[in-house]
């Protein structure tokens, strides 16, 4: 009976071992989508710190057009139903990609959402535009 009890002790102590183990790992949000003009990916990060690389939040756009220098004046806002971050004064880089990290992204990390709506604007040889995109969530990264 002692021997029951103490084997019993040890597999409780494990599986609130490993319950905590598991609160602690749990991962944020991928959501991607494409637009005529962009391509854009948003993760959310982890819902906790981690000190491993890649793990945190970051929003990455790609212009699909043949002249990215031509692109100025490049903001965007992401929007979902918990909350909203934007940024601009974006640069691309020769690609017409950037990787941009913001505190704001996390702000909506805790999404149920399946969709996230950002709205890209910009000038191209003069002309301003918009593109809106709509990005589903995806399965996150490892």
């Amino acid at each position: 009976m002692r021997k029951r009890m103490f084997h019993s002790w040890w597999l409780l102590l494990f599986m609130w071992v490993l319950a905590g183990c598991n609160a602690d790992q749990r991962e944020g949000f991928l959501f991607k989508g494409e637009g005529d003009n962009w391509q854009t990916e948003i993760y959310t990060g982890q819902t906790t710190e981690s000190p491993e690389k890649g793990k945190d939040s970051y929003m990455h756009v790609k212009f699909k057009g043949s002249h990215p220098k031509e692109v100025k004046e490049l903001m965007y806002e992401a929007e979902a139903e918990e909350g909203a971050f934007s940024a601009g004064d974006i640069v691309l880089d020769e690609q017409g990609e950037e990787s941009l990290s913001a505190e704001g992204i996390k702000q909506i990390g805790a999404s149920a959402a399946d969709q996230l709506t950002v709205t890209i604007s910009w000038v191209e040889q003069g002309k301003e535009q918009q593109e809106v995109i709509v990005l589903e969530k995806q399965a996150a990264p490892d």
